[in-house]
This record gives C-alpha cells, sequence and structure tokens, in this order.
C-alpha cells in the first residue's frame, strides 16, 4: 500500500478503497505473493509443449487433475497451432525437470512432449 500510495501521491487509505472497488467489482480477482525462484532452488524455467492424440472431454479432465497435482508447474495453457498445450514450470535443474516428465508421462498419455529451457 505505501509503494502504491506514494507512486499515485494518495493516502494509503484511499489507494486500499481503490483496490477493494476492484476487487468487488471482479477486475481484481486475487492477490499473489511472488517468491524469488533461485532462492527456493527453482532456478530453471522450462516450457513444456504437448501434443495430444485425442481431445475427448474426459481426457482433458485428467489432464487439468494431473497438473494440478504437479507442484513445479506454474501455468498451462490450451493453445492453437502445432502444439495442443503449453507448461511453464520451474524445477531445480534438468534431472528435476526429467523427474518432471517423468511424472506427467506416467498419468496421461500423450502423443508428443519436448521441453525449452529458458537462460
Amino acid at each position: 500500500m505505501k509503494e502504491l500510495s506514494e507512486a499515485f501521491h494518495l493516502s494509503r487509505n484511499a489507494v486500499w478503497r481503490r483496490i477493494k472497488r476492484l476487487q468487488d467489482s471482479g477486475i481484481l480477482t486475487a492477490r499473489v505473493a511472488l517468491m524469488d525462484a533461485q532462492k527456493v532452488g527453482l532456478g530453471l524455467t522450462v516450457f513444456v509443449s504437448i501434443s495430444v492424440r485425442g481431445h475427448s472431454k474426459d481426457w482433458a479432465d485428467q489432464f487439468t487433475k494431473v497438473i494440478r497435482g504437479l507442484p513445479q508447474v506454474q501455468s498451462a495453457y490450451h493453445t492453437l497451432g502445432h502444439q495442443d498445450y503449453l507448461i511453464k514450470a520451474r524445477v531445480r535443474d534438468v534431472q528435476a525437470y526429467d523427474d518432471l516428465y517423468q511424472r506427467l508421462i506416467s498419468h496421461i498419455e500423450l502423443a508428443d512432449v519436448s521441453a525449452s529451457l529458458a537462460i
């Protein structure tokens, strides 16, 4: 609140009222805390591209369940183009990515998986 009030030259109470109004209207949907991934040993960002054979509701429900059960996954997107899904994950190192990959493919059928490591 202090940083926002200074940036917008408003009192903390005025900033709080505006934030509360945005939350109540549904414009602001969540409050989050961002961690320094390096400091907690998750220094590698991996983008995982996934192609699938079928697109049934049951498969999608299982995929969602599996992804939600992988704490390394920061976000997942259903995409158009060469891949069907794109996952962003944070892991310790390449071995930790392989562990994530093995857990993923052991729980759900995928046609193709490839990964890109952010540098």
